[in-house]
């Protein structure tokens, strides 16, 4: 998933993705000058959150 992918399943902004999400740990990588990340880990550290 991109980036912008990631911030609308989570229903935020982009800018948070890429600045609080760090913090908290989201599962991405980087590939090139881009952010990724697996939906699937996107969808274990969801369920991790609640």
């Amino acid at each position: 998933m991109t980036l912008k992918e990631v911030a609308r399943y989570l229903g935020k902004s982009e800018r948070w993705a890429r600045m609080e999400g760090r913090d908290l740990g989201l599962p991405l990588v980087v590939i090139g000058r881009s952010l990724r990340c697996d939906p699937a880990e996107l969808r274990k550290w969801v369920r991790q959150q609640r």
